[in-house]
């Protein structure tokens, strides 16, 4: 069975210890796969492909990734939008909950990266046993050289999904050809695109037809 990450945001510090973050795509369904990655206004964007079918908008199509000053925003989701609006993450979401994509209830998952402080936040809200929200944060900034941290949507297989729980996952950089290595490590039938974000620009890689 095939390990199902759905959707992903990295932060870390490459082996030259330059700050870099990662938001990739993975997905099973027909208008979940006919997505790809943007740059649109200075941003990063995940928009429907020619072939976009079915699906609900509102939770496929966002601005995903965007620099603001000296802080790299990421996120899953149009909650983006909120990110730079407010001075911490836990303001900028504390009006928004998990994905009402029944029976999954994706998480919705975002980051800060502080270029001035060399320091990075994330966020995940999910759903608990009551249907409340649980609103998980956690704050990074004794960073090392050629390590990430890493934080999904789900966890468990394409045949057996369950939302991903717990702390960002601390995680390797490859030391040449990053977004290739990265995107070759994720499982070819579920891939969808992958980005590397950094201060300077966006590096995008597709799938054949993305």
């Amino acid at each position: 069975m095939s390990s199902y990450p759905g959707r992903i945001i990295c932060c870390g510090l490459d082996h030259d210890r330059q700050p870099l973050a990662l938001y990739a795509l993975t997905a099973r369904s027909h208008a979940s796969k006919a997505r790809r990655l943007t740059i649109k206004k200075g941003a990063l964007w995940v928009e429907p492909t020619d072939s976009a079918l079915g699906g609900d908008p509102e939770l496929l199509y966002y601005r995903c990734a965007f620099i603001d000053g000296d802080t790299i925003f990421i996120a899953n989701g149009r909650h983006s939008e909120h990110l730079s609006e407010s001075t911490s993450l836990e303001e900028a979401l504390e009006s928004e909950s998990y994905e009402p994509d029944e029976p999954i209830y994706t998480p919705r998952i975002a980051a800060a990266f502080n270029l001035e402080t060399m320091s990075y936040h994330f966020a995940s809200l999910s759903r608990s046993s009551d249907g409340s929200t649980t609103r998980s944060y956690y704050h990074y900034d004794d960073l090392k050289a050629g390590f990430a941290h890493q934080i999904q949507t789900y966890s468990g297989t394409s045949e057996a999904i369950s939302p991903f729980v717990g702390p960002p996952i601390e995680v390797t950089i490859p030391r040449t050809f990053i977004a290739q290595t990265l995107f070759d490590h994720l499982d070819p039938d579920l891939r969808i695109a992958l980005a590397v974000i950094r201060p300077s620009g966006y590096e995008i890689l597709h799938t054949i037809g993305g």
